[in-house]
């Protein structure tokens, strides 16, 4: 009885890995991305709850060493080195960058050393003082908890791929309650591009991660809700008609930004370059010790996007505090992030574009007579316009800025704010993306060829060919009724052999493991351009089907067509 089970319960399986192999909506792939989501959404609440932990107990210490005070990123940055060390340096790639690598060219398979090194390390580090976001890590560990679903199930590589961008989902909705921009962020920063197949459980798993957060969290525990209280929200409902002078000052605001994001994107680069051959050790040691001297200069270097947006609401910040805050996170992100902190870019940006706005309300005000009923609005879409300047996520960001606010009245001046503000950024400069640009300096290729992209979203049990006949079986080549195969027996193991029954030439064949997709097939015949692959299951000995490179040839003609 229980081995009829597991044997209905293998063919279950392969029959669900050959369904998801093919790139297709299915309510497979749906119920898996609400798994996946949940998988992603359960970890992510983890890791924020692991972080206030380590903020009370940072706090604690502060209490009984009161010299820790303002050193505090120093000791996390020791602490973040013992345990890189412990784990292994060679597994300290972390945050969305290499996230973005993993699914473009592993198929978002996330080591687990890489994951531990992200849990403790980013925890630590935006417990202890360093000027980094939460969202980094949270789209790190949704890509991983939501991809090691697929990996239990041993599911199709191109499955998993949508797996590790639902989990991703997952988790900015997790960390920020914003389920629609997360969508919006997964498709328009991390895919590239927009399919039923990937929607719908990227959807999903977003909602799911909502969910999970109001759970653990309730209603009121999210961005809009901390950032802005009734008076502020009916400020943004209640907005003045937009006339010809508020679009020049959104104009104006949108080149600023863009200018500072120019900067900005300039000084990481610059600092990631020069620090790039330095042992992390001392590298880690210059950002906490950095970190320790603007914590000195500035005691609030540590606030929120939240917190950038109430105190100047409240009128808590002059003006030159705001500007001297400005100077000293973006010095304090830059330092972190480019010396190897762990740790998100996305928070600082949104707290550097709310301070940055800021300064642009103090120096305007000096110069034309201002509705104090505005500075809700030019906080809340500088604070959007920073990330899509800087990050190239123009429609996530215009999202995020409706999700937060809940007024859908802030679309048109955002987008007069933010279009100015990427044109600055990716047509005046020819500056890319963040992300890219951490890419390239970590030797993390980006570029793929079209052909490679577009057959990695088709699994190879989906085209696999199962008319074949063996050679002992046939007497005369041309009888063959399928592909011909041929064994050669060895001391070590078996080797098959894929003959043309035209000619009877012999072409070694290479096995590929049943996860695989048609880009492993193609990348191992495209040098000769003829012969097979076989197409293995739980064992190579467990032969599944064979790819033709007639068949590869086929299918890339009727995609190209």
């Amino acid at each position: 009885m229980t081995f009829n089970f597991w044997i209905n319960m293998n063919n279950l399986l392969y029959r669900l890995r050959r369904r998801l192999a093919i790139p297709r909506a299915s309510w497979q792939m749906a119920v898996l991305g609400l798994l996946g989501g949940l998988a992603a959404s359960v970890l992510i609440v983890s890791f924020l709850l692991f972080i206030q932990f380590l903020k009370d107990l940072f706090s604690q210490l502060i209490v009984e060493f009161p010299f820790l005070t303002h050193n505090t990123p120093l000791l996390g940055a020791v602490i973040i080195l013992l345990i890189a060390t412990s784990l292994g340096l060679k597994y300290y790639r972390l945050g969305i960058p290499f996230v973005i690598y993993r699914i473009r060219s592993h198929n978002g398979s996330m080591p687990l050393k890489n994951t531990i090194n992200q849990f403790i390390g980013a925890g630590i580090s935006v417990a202890s003082g360093f000027v980094v976001g939460r969202e980094g890590p949270a789209v790190h560990l949704g890509a991983a908890g939501s991809g090691w679903v697929g990996h239990w199930f041993r599911l199709p590589n191109n499955a998993i791929r949508v797996l590790s961008a639902s989990g991703i989902a997952a988790g900015i909705a997790a960390t920020f309650n914003t389920p629609l921009a997360a969508v919006i962020f997964v498709m328009e920063v991390v895919l590239k591009e927009y399919k039923m197949h990937m929607a719908v459980p990227v959807l999903l798993a977003a909602t799911c991660g909502a969910i999970v957060h109001g759970f653990a969290f309730g209603d009121g525990h999210d961005i809009s809700s901390a950032m802005f209280g009734q008076e502020a929200q009916f400020m943004l409902n209640s907005l003045p008609a937009i006339s010809w002078k508020l679009a020049g000052s959104l104009l104006s605001l949108g080149i600023t930004l863009g200018l500072l994001s120019v900067i900005f994107g300039f000084a990481l680069n610059r600092v990631t370059t020069l620090s790039y051959h330095i042992s992390l050790r001392w590298r880690l040691l210059l950002a906490g010790s950095i970190t320790c001297l603007l914590t000195w200069w500035m005691p609030d270097l540590g606030i929120t996007e939240m917190e950038a947006i109430t105190m100047q609401l409240d009128g808590k910040l002059a003006a030159s505090t705001i500007a001297a805050l400005f100077f000293a996170k973006m010095v304090a992100t830059t330092v972190a992030l480019g010396l190897g902190i762990p740790g998100g870019i996305i928070g600082p940006l949104y707290t550097l574009g709310a301070l940055a706005a800021g300064c642009f309300l103090a120096v305007m005000s000096n110069y034309f007579q201002w509705d104090p009923a505005l500075t809700p609005l030019f906080l809340i879409i500088g604070m959007g316009s920073m990330m899509a300047a800087s990050l190239h996520a123009p429609m996530a960001s215009m999202i995020a800025i409706m999700e937060v606010t809940n007024s859908p009245s802030v679309m048109v001046p955002a987008m007069l704010v933010m279009i100015p503000a990427q044109l600055v950024v990716s047509q005046v400069f020819n500056m890319p993306s963040m992300f890219v640009q951490q890419m390239k300096m970590q030797g993390m290729s980006y570029a793929q060829s079209p052909v490679v992209m577009n057959l990695q979203k088709t699994g190879a049990l989906a085209m696999m060919e199962t008319n074949y006949q063996w050679l002992d079986e046939v007497k005369d080549l041309h009888q063959s009724k399928g592909h011909l195969l041929a064994r050669e027996e060895g001391e070590e193991h078996d080797r098959l052999f894929f003959i043309d029954p035209s000619n009877g030439e012999r072409w070694r064949m290479e096995g590929i493991d049943q996860q695989s997709s048609l880009a492993v097939a193609y990348q191992r015949l495209r040098r000769a351009r003829k012969g097979a692959v076989y197409v293995y299951g739980d064992s190579r000995e467990q032969l599944l089907g064979i790819i033709s490179w007639q068949l590869l040839a086929q299918y890339l003609h009727e995609e190209v067509s």
